[in-house]
């Protein structure tokens, strides 16, 4: 996938993410669409375009809308660079390697950044996390669905789409 499309990718969850996941929550916890792109595109596409484009839309999303900047950067590189790895292990285009690394991915977040607030003095209890999992899980399983189905899918099928591992500094 060229850079400028994945960019318009990431911008349009992002703008998605912030207005109308923000607007009608579920359970009062809402979708994490920069989570979702950061898990599936090292998984789909390879190379580090998925963890340089959660960097830049986690520093974004800070800055909006977080308590403290840079946790979220820096766990959606951390997970990005995680799929990356695991991806060489697995088939990408089963259904259970990619469920796998959404709900392990969304887990390893949330306790993540619980701990990086909790260090830094920002008080909720463990319980408060462990009950958003839940339905977070069930929003960004939706969304990897549906984000797989429309950009996932052509990796697999149209593996041509992966110029950019030969030519990018991204990889």
């Amino acid at each position: 996938m060229k850079h400028h499309y994945a960019f318009l990718i990431y911008f349009g969850a992002f703008l998605v993410q912030s207005t109308f996941c923000a607007a009608w929550p579920v359970f009062g916890v809402s979708a994490d669409l920069i989570l979702v792109l950061s898990i599936l595109f090292p998984f789909c596409y390879g190379g580090w375009q998925g963890a340089v484009l959660g960097i830049f839309f986690g520093l974004v999303r800070d800055l909006c809308f977080g308590l403290i900047i840079g946790p979220s950067a820096l766990i959606y590189f951390a997970i990005s660079a995680l799929v990356l790895v695991a991806r060489q292990f697995f088939y990408g285009e089963k259904l259970i390697p990619i469920t796998a690394s959404v709900v392990l991915g969304t887990l390893f977040f949330c306790l993540t950044d619980w701990l990086i607030l909790q260090s830094f003095g920002q008080a909720f209890h463990i319980l408060m996390v462990l009950k958003g999992f839940l339905p977070l899980l069930l929003q960004e399983l939706f969304w990897a669905a549906a984000f797989y189905w429309l950009i996932g899918r052509r990796a697999f099928h149209y593996p041509q789409d992966r110029w950019f591992h030969e030519r990018s500094y991204w990889s």
